[in-house]
């Protein structure tokens, strides 16, 4: 019959035309469907997402599931596993998805060595875009839709969305960052507050967490610094990020989910501390020389020994880690094959 509330010529000839006529659509089903033609040509750009693995198939898992239910779906996931105890490695082989791309190390060659080797595959795949993240994260359906429209539509070099926390969601566990050139160097979360504005803007700090790279701010800058085995390796490429030149965007929307802390036994760890000062010790003698390391590393030292909730044994681990972190060798920073 037309539509009743439509005075357009095609929808009062169509309240009249007899049963036998041939339906004309009316101006509001033409409407509908150039929003529906539209939609379809507005194709988003495929996104590389690089996971690295280490014992890590819990929470692996947790965030494929999140992963598959994205409502965009042209993505690419490259996952590395580094000679897991579990059943990571099984895991990611019984997976059968094209998207998926699996590389199994032989030893675990660390975090930032085991990104580099996903950044490379990408590089030969053509990728333009390089999501870097935690394979204990959990994206919201639309994370993926909502994050490539956004990178898209202002053509940033890098970008960082904003991580909650997986146990309490209203807490932030990132909402941009900075770093902190004060008594001690560190790199600083800022805290999330629903009345932030909702507009992106700049900061120094990015957590590899979730990090999206260009293929250009790649190219420019390079890889990850594999002097790094594991912590730090983001702050120092947030560093020469800034050193270049490149700004890097901070997204109140979209928004994920991360657990934190599951591929290191935590940080404060016999483990995680060694990791942690060691690496702590080698980014400030790459970055600020060896005067200032030591003076840095002195007052840790003083921090943690004033600290009495510490067992007896913490001060030392720490001495140690930072002992190792003084003598380690600074590679030179691999980069991305010439085109």
């Amino acid at each position: 019959m037309g539509n009743p509330s439509c005075t357009c010529f095609k929808c009062r000839r169509e309240r009249d035309r007899s049963p036998s006529d041939v339906y004309v659509p009316c101006c509001a089903d033409m409407v509908s469907l150039l929003y529906v033609v539209y939609d379809a040509a507005m194709t988003l750009p495929l996104i590389h997402i690089i996971i690295v693995l280490y014992n890590s198939s819990d929470t692996f898992a947790t965030m494929w599931r999140s992963l598959a239910a994205q409502t965009c779906g042209d993505w690419r996931l490259i996952a590395i596993d580094n000679n897991s105890a579990d059943n990571s490695a099984s895991m990611l082989r019984a997976l059968s998805d094209s998207r998926l791309h699996v590389i199994e190390n032989k030893e675990n060659v660390g975090f930032a060595r085991a990104v580099n080797q996903g950044l490379r595959i990408a590089a030969e795949q053509g990728a333009e875009r390089c999501l870097l993240l935690n394979p204990d994260t959990v994206l919201p359906a639309d994370f993926l839709k909502d994050l490539i429209s956004a990178w898209t539509k202002h053509d940033w070099l890098v970008v960082a969305p904003r991580i909650m926390c997986t146990e309490a969601p209203s807490q932030s566990w990132y909402a941009g960052g900075y770093l902190d050139y004060g008594w001690l160097f560190s790199n600083q979360h800022d805290d999330f507050s629903p009345n932030d504005t909702p507009d992106p803007r700049e900061v120094d700090f990015a957590s590899g967490c979730c990090m999206g790279l260009s293929m250009e701010a790649l190219r420019r800058v390079g890889l990850l610094d594999e002097s790094f085995f594991v912590y730090w390796e983001d702050t120092d490429y947030c560093v020469r990020l800034k050193t270049a030149g490149i700004p890097i965007m901070y997204l109140r929307d979209p928004m994920l989910l991360h657990e934190g802390g599951a591929s290191s036994d935590g940080t404060f760890s016999p483990a995680g501390v060694k990791l942690f000062y060691s690496s702590y010790a080698l980014m400030l003698r790459k970055h600020f020389g060896m005067r200032k390391t030591l003076r840095m590393a002195f007052r840790i030292l003083w921090r943690e020994h004033a600290n009495k909730n510490k067992d007896p044994g913490h001060v030392r681990r720490v001495a140690a880690s930072l002992w190792h972190g003084l003598r380690r060798p600074i590679l030179p920073e691999p980069r991305l094959p010439t085109r």
